[in-house]
């Protein structure tokens, strides 16, 4: 329970330190995801506007999400889902079977360490 507690820490200090339209994005993303964290991208840059891909790509680089074939996931969704279910379903299942939940933090599998970002 302490390392939930320290990754809660960590995640809301980098999250504070974000761009305006980085957090408004990321906030959009809690809204669009499905119940595993999961987001298709094009969701996101319709509802988003203009300021959607600079505030990804801020997202991605610090490691607030991860972007994978258009898909978007949510690295930290389990530190903010109070079940904590990680079977929780998803239409894209190719893409979570490439990931690795350490920690309530997602990462890709074969990843030499998981960024805390």
């Amino acid at each position: 329970m302490a390392q939930l507690s320290v990754n809660k820490e960590v995640c809301i200090g980098s999250f504070l330190q974000l761009s305006d339209s980085a957090k408004a994005c990321y906030f959009v993303l809690l809204l669009f995801a499905d119940r595993a964290g999961f987001c298709d991208k094009a969701i996101i840059l319709r509802v988003s506007g203009d300021r959607a891909d600079s505030a990804l790509k801020e997202l991605v680089t610090t490691g607030f999400i991860l972007e994978i074939e258009d898909v978007l996931v949510i690295r930290h969704w389990y530190l903010h889902d109070a079940n904590r279910k990680t079977n929780n379903p998803t239409m894209f299942t190719e893409i979570r079977n490439r990931l690795v939940i350490k920690e309530w933090i997602y990462d890709l599998k074969g990843a030499k360490h998981v960024a805390k970002g």
